[in-house]
């Protein structure tokens, strides 16, 4: 059975703070064909624009262009979701709404 994930953004996060961490482990099992990354422009807008917030830079110890490096990677290896409708409002958290967008297009 082939497994096809959303990562929240926390997810990201948490990888680019923490090489050792279990969310690096798990951005880790792509390069193993592990699981199927999906993404969505607004999702990977979003991963770009909290990773590079300067509270996770210097957690991370890495410069602008390294946490680039890190978000384009992880958004290359995903494969692309066109989110064709909305099914907004379902979730608590109105920042979570496009990843159900991205899990149910994908």
């Amino acid at each position: 059975m082939w497994v096809r994930v959303v990562l929240d953004t926390d997810v990201a996060v948490a990888a680019l703070r923490s090489a050792t961490g279990a969310s690096a482990a798990l951005l880790g099992l792509l390069d193993h064909d592990a699981f199927t990354l999906l993404s969505s422009v607004p999702l990977e807008l979003e991963y770009e624009a909290v990773c590079q917030l300067a509270e996770h830079r210097l957690a991370s110890g890495l410069s602008v262009s390294e946490v680039d490096a890190f978000v384009n990677t992880m958004v290359a290896m995903a494969e692309p979701v066109e989110v064709h409708y909305r099914w907004r409002p379902q979730v608590r958290d109105a920042s979570d709404e496009m990843v159900l967008e991205t899990a149910v297009n994908g």
